[in-house]
Parts: C-alpha cells; sequence; structure tokens
C-alpha cells in the first residue's frame, strides 16, 4: 500500500508548445533534487511503497546537490521491497533523456533501478526499456535481455548516471561518472534496450531493493537530481569534485541548514546552551551563525571541561569545538577534539561522520569507509 507522506513530488513542467518556436523547444518532464520540506504524492508525481520492513524516506545524510536525497533501506527475510516509484506523461517516440544521481553503502547488497512504460516492469514491449541492477558489488545494465556487467562499486562514492534514449530505435546511450573523477567510468552507444523492443513506450521509474521474491537485500542506498526530459540532453554542472563533497561540518553552520540537518547537528545541551551575551563565552550558536569561530571555540572547549557536566555533555561541547576549530582551517585540532568526544562518548555517529569527512579531505579512503562502515555496517562476510 503506497503511504501518502510529506515526501518527494516529482513535478511536471509544463513548457510551451515546440510548434511554436524556430526549434524544439526543450521539455523537462521530471527535476527534483528534494529539497522540500513539505512534498505529497500523487497520480501525475510518485508514490512511496513501504512494504515489510523497508523504508523510503528523504535525508540529510548525503546529497549531490542542496542538502537532502532520499534513502532506500531494504530489510532481507521480511517478504516485501521499499519502492520509489515516478510517473510522467508517456513518451513513446523521439529522445528522452535521464539523469539521477546514486550512493550505495554497501555494494554487496541488490538493489534496481528501471525506467518502463504501461506494461509495467517485466521484459516486454511498453515494458522496462532502460534497466540498472546492483548484484554482488558489480553495476550491470538489461540490454537486449542479457544482464551485462558495467563497473564495480565503491561504497559511500557518488555516480552520476545520464542515459539518452531513442525510443522509435529502442536503443539508448549511458554515460555514468563517479564523483571526484574527471573521466567517465561508463560510456556506451547504441544498446538495445532492456527487452530490445523498438518503440516501447515509457511512463514511469522505479527505484527498489531486491526483485519480487528473491528478499535477500539489506540495501541501504540514496537517490539525488532526478532529471527527465525530451528535445534535447539535459545539462548538469559536473559531478562533486574532489574536495566539494557536502560535508558534515558545513551542515551544522547556517541555522537554516542547521534544522534540516538536525540529526547530525547536535545542540549545546541546554543547562549551557545560552550563556551570558556579555559574558567570555557568549552563545555558541550565535558565535557559529556570526562566523565568531575564535569565541565559538574557546566557549565550547571551556564547556567541555566543565567537571559539573555528563560525560555525554561534555561529549557534545567537544564536537561543537571541532567544528568551530573546522571553520577555522584547524582540521589537527578538530580531530584531535573529536577523539577526546569518542573518549567521553563511545561510538557516538555524528563523531564518526565528521571523523569520515577529515579521512575524505585527507585523501584517506580506506578510513573514511571504516568510519562510514562502524554506522552502516560493514561491507565484509561475517561482520
Amino acid at each position: 500500500m503506497a503511504r501518502r507522506l510529506p515526501r518527494i513530488a516529482l513535478s511536471l513542467l509544463a513548457l510551451a508548445s515546440a510548434a511554436a518556436a524556430s526549434e524544439p523547444t526543450p521539455v523537462v518532464l521530471v527535476s527534483h533534487s528534494f529539497e522540500e520540506e513539505a512534498l505529497s504524492t500523487g497520480p501525475d508525481t510518485f508514490a512511496v511503497f513501504e512494504h515489510g520492513r523497508g523504508r523510503v524516506d528523504r535525508s540529510a545524510e548525503f546529497a549531490v546537490s542542496g542538502w537532502s536525497s532520499i534513502r532506500l533501506e531494504d530489510d532481507a527475510g521480511d517478504g516485501d521491497f521499499p519502492e520509489l516509484q515516478g510517473y510522467f506523461p508517456l513518451r513513446r517516440s523521439g529522445w528522452l533523456y535521464a539523469h539521477f544521481a546514486l550512493l550505495v553503502t554497501d555494494p554487496a547488497e541488490e538493489l534496481n533501478v528501471a525506467l518502463a512504460g504501461p506494461a509495467w516492469f517485466q521484459l516486454a514491449p511498453d515494458g522496462i526499456a532502460f534497466w540498472l541492477r546492483i548484484v554482488s558489488g558489480e553495476l550491470v545494465h538489461v540490454s537486449d535481455s542479457i544482464p551485462r556487467r558495467l563497473l564495480g562499486l565503491r561504497p559511500f562514492v557518488w555516480y552520476g548516471v545520464d542515459l539518452a534514449m531513442n525510443l522509435d530505435a529502442g536503443t539508448y546511450d549511458l554515460e555514468i561518472r563517479e564523483e571526484g573523477l574527471a573521466d567517465p567510468v561508463v560510456q556506451l552507444v547504441d544498446r538495445p534496450n532492456a527487452a530490445s523492443a523498438p518503440g516501447s513506450a515509457v511512463d514511469k521509474f522505479s527505484f527498489i531493493g531486491d526483485l519480487p521474491g528473491s528478499d535477500r537485500s539489506n540495501v541501504v542506498y540514496f537517490v539525488d537530481d532526478v532529471i527527465l526530459g525530451v528535445d534535447e540532453k539535459i545539462a548538469l554542472a559536473p559531478l562533486i569534485a574532489p574536495g566539494r563533497r557536502r560535508l558534515f561540518f558545513e551542515r551544522c553552520r547556517q541555522p537554516e541548514w542547521r534544522a534540516r540537518s538536525a540529526a547530525f547537528c547536535p545542540e549545546p545541551p541546554p543547562a549551557v546552551a545560552a550563556a551570558d551575551a556579555g559574558g567570555p563565552g557568549g552563545d555558541y550558536l550565535r558565535f557559529i551563525a556570526e562566523k565568531r569561530f575564535e569565541e565559538a571555540l574557546f566557549l565550547a572547549r571551556e564547556r567541555g571541561l566543565d567537571p559539573d557536566l555528563s560525560a555525554a555533555a561534555r561529549a557534545i561541547w567537544h564536537e561543537l569545538a571541532a567544528d568551530a576549530a573546522y571553520f577555522l582551517g584547524f582540521r589537527d585540532e578538530a580531530a584531535e577534539l573529536l577523539e577526546q568526544a569518542l573518549g567521553l562518548d563511545p561510538g557516538r555517529a555524528t563523531v564518526l561522520l565528521r571523523q569520515a569527512d577529515l579521512a575524505f579531505l585527507a585523501g584517506d579512503l580506506e578510513s573514511e569507509q571504516l568510519l562510514r562502515e562502524a554506522i552502516y555496517g560493514s561491507l565484509d562476510d561475517g561482520e
């Protein structure tokens, strides 16, 4: 049963008729980066299916543009799968261009992405036209009804997928880019669609966990920047360049973004959240908002040493001090403060995420992966 929640509404943008223009008018069918606070499902937008123990939620954990993406989580053995299913006006001829970004926490877990038509999700005319799968750590596409390997995926890395479908010919071009790399990691041209069926119509897309009847996947993955259009290739900025990823530190810098990322931005403990504004400490959140980072660091370090506070409260102040140190460019001090926070409150998830950010910035991708696995689970068998 579809759950109606304030989730993603994939907007339908009606543009002027191409007949009145000297050249074909670009038409965007779907465009969403999942930033809206209050969104609704519907027959012309999308449906969220949360069968079994699966979940589909908007999340501030990872994002390509803005601060939010969609998080899908499957649960092996629950007899079903979660699904984000979106709709757009039926297209049977011409070109369809699609883009989306995908990040997986464990490439060993299965997921499926598809574009399909009125025959729904089966390999048949007007059924599945484009089908991506992750199976045993490998990204594959189904072309001419045959699964074909594309590449092995890295965990916690964004991949941008760009698709150009010639609906009349029943073929597509596919390009995939990996976060931080200048050149595409996949480039395919003129490949038969999933069912090798020229003229197949499309009017829907789907992101799910494993296939019906399989029920083995514990996948957790994120989707962002879903765009579909016709007549003109979708122009997008390059996928996140090295060092430009949206970091958890940055999410906590401005009040409006703190509110959107509340799960990752700890609040100062209530008893000492607002000191005398005229005193030497001041108000930490005000200092951060006003970019008075040295004062914020001094206050947070002072509070973190207060023997009257609990260990958990002092850990929060150490973490807040690390944020201020990071904003000042003191990464080594930020790392030291985060270690001290873990000593006071072992396993604190928001600390681990910040440590993963620092590892990413230092180019230590192995440590970054291990830190994220501490939250999302190990990729090794038996862990």
